[in-house]
C-alpha cells in the first residue's frame, strides 16, 4: 500500500480547509481521503481521537456531514472523509468501481489511518450508501476491527434542516465522547 500525498489542498466545502492524501491500493486503485485542516478551540491532546467519515458513494458532503466536521474539529478530533474511487475529484485507475458494501477498499484506508495515528482511538460516522460500506466492514473484521465505535445514519438532510442536522452532529459527537471516557 502506498500513499501519494499533495500539499495543502484549499477546497471550499462548507467553509472548511482539506488535506488530501491519495492512497493507492493494493489492486493499483486510488481512494482518498481528505483530512480537515484547522485549529481547534481547546487545542489539542497528545493522541486525539480520529473521527472517519464515509460519506455517500458518490462523495457528496451533506449539511450534516459538514455540521459533523465543523463541530469534531472544534472538539479536538482529527477529522478525515473517505472518498471511493472514481468520486470526489479522485481519479478511476482500475477498470473496478466500489461495489455497494464492498469493505476491500475502506479495510486498507482505515489500516492506513491507523498507521498514521497509532495511539489515537478511531470512530467512524458513515451516510446513506455509505454506510453499507461502513457496516460491511464492520461485520467482517468484528472484534479485530480497529473502529472503537460506529454510527450509520440513513436519513436525508436538506439543506433547510440544519437544525436536525446539528442535532444528529450533537448524538454522534456525544456519543463518540463517552466512548473514548470509558
Amino acid at each position: 500500500m502506498n500513499m501519494l500525498r499533495l500539499l495543502s489542498l484549499s477546497l471550499d466545502k462548507c467553509g472548511l480547509q482539506f488535506s488530501r492524501d491519495h492512497l493507492l491500493l493494493r489492486d493499483g486503485a486510488i481512494v482518498a481521503l481528505d483530512w480537515v485542516v484547522g485549529e481547534c478551540e481547546g487545542g489539542r491532546r497528545s493522541s486525539p481521537p480520529v473521527l472517519l467519515l464515509v460519506p455517500e458513494h458518490w462523495g457528496s458532503l451533506t449539511p450534516h456531514l459538514c455540521s459533523l466536521c465543523h463541530s469534531a474539529s472544534a472538539l479536538g478530533f482529527y477529522v478525515v472523509l473517505f472518498h471511493h474511487r472514481g468520486t470526489a475529484g479522485c481519479p478511476l485507475t482500475t477498470t473496478r468501481l466500489t461495489e455497494f458494501g464492498d469493505p476491500a477498499d475502506l479495510d486498507q484506508a482505515v489500516a492506513y489511518i491507523h498507521s498514521r495515528h497509532p495511539s489515537s482511538v478511531l470512530l467512524a460516522v458513515s451516510e446513506g450508501s455509505g454506510s453499507g460500506t461502513l457496516l460491511s466492514y464492520l461485520g467482517e473484521k468484528g472484534s479485530g476491527s480497529r473502529i472503537t465505535a460506529a454510527a450509520a445514519f440513513e436519513v436525508k438532510m436538506r439543506p433547510s434542516s440544519r437544525a436536525s442536522a446539528r442535532q444528529a452532529s450533537a448524538v454522534a459527537l456525544n456519543t463518540a465522547s463517552s466512548v473514548i471516557s470509558q
